[in-house]
């Protein structure tokens, strides 16, 4: 018979590991801020008397047992104007280079929110990102609206 003590360490455990799986889920991979001479992603709108110049939008990404998305929230100084979570397509960022070779930029993630997709650049190892107009850059990436 086994000691009413090591059910006890083993149930912590078990619990102790859960908890650590589930948490792991909503814990952010990286953050970025949105450039300032970048427009903002198609799901967000200025509220009457906001201007772009006024307003900071802050990604982060997450990978979880559904797979990866994105949260975005937007302000105007300490004040939250609004916010959306979108899916982010594929496995992982893609690069313009087609043939396998180290990593490099610029990077590339496909995300939706509510129907609206975008694409968003990295250009470099920065906390910045860029939502993408060049039509080029749109097109081979499937982002057609």
């Amino acid at each position: 018979m086994v000691p009413s003590h090591s059910y006890f360490f083993v149930s912590s455990l078990v619990l102790a590991l859960a908890s650590t799986i589930a948490s792991c889920g909503r814990r952010p991979e990286s953050c970025f801020d949105l450039a300032s001479d970048s427009r903002l992603p198609g799901w967000f709108s200025l509220p009457a008397g906001v201007s772009r110049s006024n307003v900071t939008v802050h990604m982060c990404y997450y990978i979880d047992h559904d797979g990866r998305s994105s949260t975005f929230e937007m302000r105007t100084g300490s004040v939250k104007l609004a916010e959306a979570r979108g899916t982010d397509r594929g496995l992982h960022p893609v690069t313009a280079n087609t043939k396998p070779k180290a990593f490099e930029y610029p990077v590339y993630e496909v995300i939706t929110v509510d129907r609206i997709t975008e694409a968003v650049e990295h250009r470099r190892a920065d906390a910045k990102f860029y939502v993408v107009d060049d039509p080029a850059i749109r097109r081979s990436l499937g982002v057609t609206n």
